[in-house]
């Protein structure tokens, strides 16, 4: 599936909130998005919207930068599984006057703009890449060089999804040296491209840059990112709460949510209870962190039919008009906004 939009809610009041989601959004034409006249106010939690490249022509950036976006993610560019170099960026980003016109309006409400890699069904190159020492240095200097060009704020990743303990040892390896190279300038020709960090001091950091990864929870996948080393890399994990089917229930029910977000899944999240788990308290010190302040819960803005899941899922505002029909059809008294319809 592809992601489209969704915004989410505070987990507490040290963790953000947000993630991506699987169909459309509701967004207003950006057609009419003129007004850059006032900025918005701080905003009091975090939160992120996956914009793909089919729903961009209907999304009004400067209505939802002043209603509380706080991150934009444009999904995605992909890893050719062929080249492994990096695929489908200007296509799948806006460009020239847009963009601009939206860089200025993020940078007007304290807005974020980041660039999604990977995705359901746009993720077959990942595993060659981060397993490639040298074609993952050449990647990292592509997506670096248009971090800078497109003046971006950050990278997701969405890697659907790492088979084996090995790769998620290569993808913790990855992150590792993105980490320590996104952001420095890279001049053209330069004999110390593609190098490790500490080989290319003399190139300045000239823009700072969140790293973030979406992935769907598990009771497993916290101990999984420990031993792999991935959480030291990333500013936010999203967690993807939604398009859990079992049987004829609801996909992202507020309950499945609350189990997401129960000790059992995310405790491990917590250097500390995780090295306790592992018998692993009198190693070094060093300072333990606790990564539970780096996820995000993910909500999706559309539904799926309960029966018939081969059905493509819709999104709210086409939920809503199908509602209002059914309503006049068989309520015709109830009024619009009222108690009976909202329920």
């Amino acid at each position: 599936a592809l992601y489209s939009s969704c915004v989410s809610t505070p987990v507490s009041s040290a963790i953000a909130a947000a993630a991506s989601a699987a169909a459309g959004d509701t967004a207003i034409s950006s057609r009419h998005n003129t007004s850059i006249a006032e900025a918005s106010p701080s905003p009091l939690f975090t939160v992120f919207g996956y914009l793909p490249e089919y729903r961009q022509d209907s999304f009004h950036y400067e209505a939802f930068f002043k209603a509380g976006l706080t991150h934009l993610i444009f999904f995605s560019a992909e890893v050719d599984p062929a080249t492994l170099r990096l695929i489908h960026v200007d296509d799948r980003l806006p460009s020239g006057d847009e963009w601009t016109r939206i860089r200025r309006l993020a940078d007007l409400h304290g807005a974020q703009l980041m660039l999604c890699i990977g995705g359901g069904g746009r993720s077959a190159g990942f595993a060659d890449l981060v397993g490639d020492t040298v074609r993952r240095r050449a990647f990292i200097e592509e997506v670096n060089a248009v971090l800078l060009a497109r003046k971006l704020d950050g990278i997701d990743f969405n890697w659907e999804y790492p088979q084996t303990m090995t790769e998620w040892l290569n993808f913790g390896r990855f992150l590792m040296e993105l980490r320590s190279s996104l952001g420095y300038s890279a001049a053209a020709g330069d004999e110390h491209a593609g190098k490790p960090a500490g080989e290319r001091r003399h190139r300045p950091r000239v823009r700072r840059a969140v790293l973030s990864m979406a992935l769907h929870p598990h009771p497993s996948i916290a101990a999984v990112l420990q031993s792999a080393r991935v959480l030291h890399s990333l500013d936010y994990v999203h967690l993807m709460a939604y398009d859990h089917v079992v049987g004829t229930g609801p996909h992202s029910s507020v309950e499945y949510a609350a189990s997401v977000l129960s000790e059992g899944t995310i405790g491990l999240f917590n250097e500390g209870i995780y090295n306790r788990r592992l018998g692993q308290m009198h190693q070094r010190p060093r300072i333990i962190q606790d990564h539970r302040r780096k996820l995000t819960l993910g909500i999706p803005f559309y539904g799926r039919h309960r029966e018939d899941r081969r059905l493509q899922p819709e999104a709210y505002d086409r939920l809503w008009l199908f509602i209002q029909e059914w309503a006049s059809k068989n309520h015709p008294t109830w009024v619009e906004g009222g108690a009976e319809l909202r329920a």
